[in-house]
């Protein structure tokens, strides 16, 4: 394992501190827009209260100066003394308590304001009686509601200073007199006391949310620096498991449950460590033990090849020697099979493959081997596909086709006496298909039954059974020799 450790000075140390920032912030504008929810919904139930209470004042106000209106109706007093009373018992309700005031005004609907003194403390509003040039756009809005049957009304009231606030009025009319009564407030008033009221909280929400992001911080921020120190070393790990190492627990409190992560991830790189050493050495003794199992199989073939070779020389030697026909012909058709056999071990040696041989490959040498070695002029004519088989059924097939081949360079001479073989190498989805033909006069009537034609047939077809297969002989314009094999 590696001396050196990993820590916060790796690549990967600071990207928890933007997450955990992001997280935070996150955390903070959710808070940011609850509390102004809060607010908000605390502002809309003040107007709301607000609006009932100015309802409630202005019907108290009609209650109040409906014994003198009903007098003004029915004539006991006129209409100038009526409102001049209505004034003096509005002025009575223009302030309710210290802290509430109830902006209490009357208006002629020709547009006079004929009482109003807390408004025209505020809005500097003319005396009472005054009256100015047309009708105000304020005043307009206040008597078409009034004449509509009163109700709430909401626009903004310019004051001396240049500034305008926004103002809710409640109105009720007196349509057979002229005149309405009514009261509002503005909702600076409003806001300011909303802002009074929900400061306090705020501020106590504020200090909660900050206490609970410090502990989430620093409870956090432990595991944020155990994850950015796992994730290089995990970085480490899948890249090379080999050259594992360990992390840093400094930092960390002994027995905290940071740092028992982070030994335990270092004890798992120990363990990784020390399988990846195992099996790196069990993987290099297997591939040394491959290379000397091949070498060794390599040279067990080149030497059955090489004796196999041996015995086909003294054969031949042997044939050399004796003067009967007969007896070298049989010493030739054995020598035949014996250079069939070497062949195979020749291509396994040169290929290096001892699971599967190139069956194409091995065709093509048995045939072009008796060719050069018959004493006949021939031809081939070769269609060979490439496949590969076991070792298992090569031998037993090229015996088969070296013994087709003896026997088509044997009695396979058409009228000119030359000898043309063909050869066809197919593999199809389960079997493989082998046909060796020549363009002689044919298999005689008798090759076909059993013990007939000595020593060929018999063992072509014991061969065959042998390589799992069946063989087929054929007269289509000369002998055929067809073997069927399945694979594997």
């Amino acid at each position: 394992m590696a001396d050196a450790s990993l820590s916060d000075s790796s690549p990967h140390r600071a990207s928890w501190t933007p997450r955990l920032g992001i997280a935070i912030s996150l955390a903070v504008l959710g808070l940011g827009a609850l509390l102004g929810f809060l607010v908000f919904a605390f502002r809309s139930s003040l107007i709301e209260a607000r609006k009932g209470e100015l309802e409630r004042v202005v019907t108290i106000a009609a209650r109040a100066i409906d014994p003198v209106v009903v007098d003004c109706r029915n004539g006991v007093i006129d209409r100038r003394a009526a409102l001049a009373t209505i004034g003096g018992e509005l002025r009575s309700l223009a302030r309710l308590g210290s802290d509430t005031t109830n902006y209490m005004f009357v208006i002629d609907y020709d547009g006079k304001d004929l009482e109003g003194p807390v408004l025209r403390a505020v809005e500097s509003y003319p005396e009472p009686g005054a009256t100015t040039s047309g009708l105000s756009p304020i005043a307009g809005l206040l008597i078409a509601s009034a004449r509509n049957g009163g109700g709430f009304v909401e626009y903004s009231v310019p004051l001396a200073s240049g500034a305008s606030w926004r103002k809710l009025s409640f109105v009720r009319g007196f349509d057979d007199l002229g005149f309405l009564i009514g009261t509002g407030f503005y909702m600076a008033d409003l806001d300011r006391y909303a802002l009074a009221h929900t400061l306090p909280a705020i501020f106590v929400a504020v200090v909660l949310a900050a206490v609970a992001v410090g502990l989430v911080f620093l409870t956090l921020r432990p595991f944020y620096l155990v994850y950015g120190r796992l994730r290089a070393g995990f970085s480490t790990m899948s890249a090379d498991p080999g050259n594992s190492q360990p992390v840093s627990v400094e930092g960390f409190r002994s027995g905290s449950e940071p740092r028992v992560l982070l030994e335990d991830y270092n004890k798992m790189v120990e363990r990784v460590v020390a399988y990846e050493g195992e099996r790196s050495r069990a993987e290099s003794l297997l591939l040394r033990d491959n290379d000397e199992k091949k070498v060794l199989l390599q040279e067990i073939h080149h030497r059955v090849k090489n004796n196999l070779q041996v015995i086909v020389s003294l054969l031949n030697l042997q044939a050399g020697s004796k003067s009967h026909e007969g007896c070298r012909s049989c010493i030739g058709e054995a020598t035949g099979r014996i250079r069939s056999m070497a062949t195979i071990h020749e291509i396994l040696y040169e290929s290096g493959d001892f699971s599967s041989l190139d069956f194409a490959a091995y065709t093509e040498r048995i045939a072009r081997t008796a060719a050069q070695t018959a004493d006949v002029r021939c031809s081939l004519d070769l269609n060979l596909e490439p496949l590969h088989i076991g070792l298992e059924q090569a031998v037993p097939c090229g015996l088969i086709i070296s013994e087709a081949l003896t026997n088509a360079l044997k009695y396979g001479r058409d009228g000119e006496g030359r000898v043309r073989v063909s050869m066809r190498l197919a593999g199809e989805k389960e079997r493989i298909v082998v046909e060796v033909s020549d363009s002689g006069p044919g298999f005689p009537p008798d090759f076909e039954k059993p013990g007939g034609r000595g020593l060929g047939r018999t063992l072509m077809v014991s061969l065959a059974e042998q390589a799992r297969g069946e063989i087929h002989f054929e007269n289509r314009g000369g002998a055929s020799v067809r073997l069927v094999v399945r694979r594997g």
